[in-house]
């Protein structure tokens, strides 16, 4: 699996730079205040503290590599916050986004109709959209945009145009199940699902007369809680159906994740304040592998390239960066629910705050935020 590839690299970077000098521009020549939002402290701190950890780290040149990476990500982040200077732009990016998600869903689709691979078009490795490195990465990148088109058909005015976002996301719904099917994204968007239908079902002519015939009364808040355990149930059973690995104890992934992750824990005692350094995960692993471990799981070569991830995001920040590293990211997350939740009541906000959750559910589970 290619985490890092060259065509991902490249856009990355002309990008981030690209809209680095638009920033610039903006600061020294407009006269735009340099930033303005309450993370930017956080994560500056934290940019500058995974630059400290390469001196102390193993190998500092693959730990740069690593640096660059999530620099140009929270460079992104900060400039397009910036560039956008009303809801209306953030909507245009949001718009300008969901294509490149319908476009690998609709090639994924004719090449599994076909059976086979279009010309320069690989069914099972995506270098004609923006090289995710496998197909359960593009999984890992519609799922959370399930919810901006969810977001999307909450402010649209026209019938017209809010049945054709939420075409958008049932048809993003089901190219996650039936052509990608990565497994972390469908355990995500299937336990926010029961908030998502209520939040669509305010919208519906009929349901929302019948909320609105509801008083505020205990029998009506009953009733309520007993139709999201319904549908919560009801996409647990769903769940199980479209992927009954999930709940295999022995499966092969789950059973190396769990390896993984106790032996990543051993890693995290032996360096709890400071980590490894940024990017150095795979080079002190192999110190906390067992030699039974390799016995357990009988696709070796998938193991010698799996243990190059801890497959759980926030393991993998503990152990590179220590318990300071861990922090910073705490806080990154607990500022992002308070500004959501002042908002909340907000539809917009309320998916956006959803496809949050999503990134956040998928990454116990994968590297989704290293792989951008």
């Amino acid at each position: 699996m290619a985490l890092f590839t060259p065509v991902k690299e490249i856009v990355a970077r002309f990008i981030t730079l690209l809209l680095l000098a638009l920033w610039g521009y903006q600061w020294l020549v407009e006269k735009k205040p340099l930033v303005k939002t309450t993370l930017y402290l956080p994560l500056l701190l934290l940019i500058l503290y995974q630059a400290l950890s390469l001196t102390w780290a193993h190998n500092p040149y693959q730990g740069f590599e690593h640096w660059l990476h999530w620099f140009s990500l929270a460079a992104f982040f900060f400039v397009c916050l910036n560039l956008s200077d009303d809801r209306f732009q953030i909507q245009k990016i949001m718009k300008f986004s969901l294509f490149p998600a319908i476009l690998v869903c609709v090639i994924s689709l004719i090449c599994s109709l076909f059976h086979t691979d279009l010309p320069f078009f690989p069914k099972r490795d995506f270098w004609w959209a923006t090289k995710f490195g496998n197909y359960k990465f593009a999984g890992e990148y519609i799922a959370p945009l399930i919810f901006w088109a969810l977001a999307l058909f909450s402010i649209e005015s026209q019938n017209k145009k809010r049945i054709f976002y939420l075409c958008i996301a049932v048809g993003l719904f089901l190219s996650l199940i039936f052509l990608f099917k990565s497994r972390a994204s469908l355990i995500a968007v299937f336990m926010l699902l029961p908030p998502s239908f209520l939040m669509v079902s305010i919208f519906s002519p009929f349901l929302r007369k019948l909320f609105s015939r509801l008083k505020k009364s205990h029998r009506s808040q009953r009733n309520v809680f007993l139709s999201l355990t319904a549908i919560g149930l009801l996409a647990l059973l769903l769940l199980w159906v479209v992927a009954p690995t999930i709940f295999e104890r022995g499966h092969t992934t789950n059973l190396q994740r769990s390896i993984i992750w106790k032996n990543t824990i051993s890693l995290i005692q032996d360096h709890p304040w400071l980590g490894v350094g940024i990017g150095n995960f795979n080079l002190t692993y192999p110190f906390y592998t067992l030699p039974k471990d390799r016995f357990l799981i009988p696709e070796t070569s998938y193991w010698d390239d799996i243990v190059r991830q801890t497959h759980n995001e926030y393991l993998q920040l503990f152990s590179e960066l220590g318990l300071p590293g861990f922090l910073l990211c705490l806080v990154i997350f607990l500022i992002v629910c308070k500004n959501c939740y002042r908002y909340l009541r907000t539809p917009f906000v309320f998916f956006l705050f959803l496809s949050f959750l999503c990134h956040a559910i998928i990454a116990l589970f994968v590297f989704n935020f290293q792989n951008a």
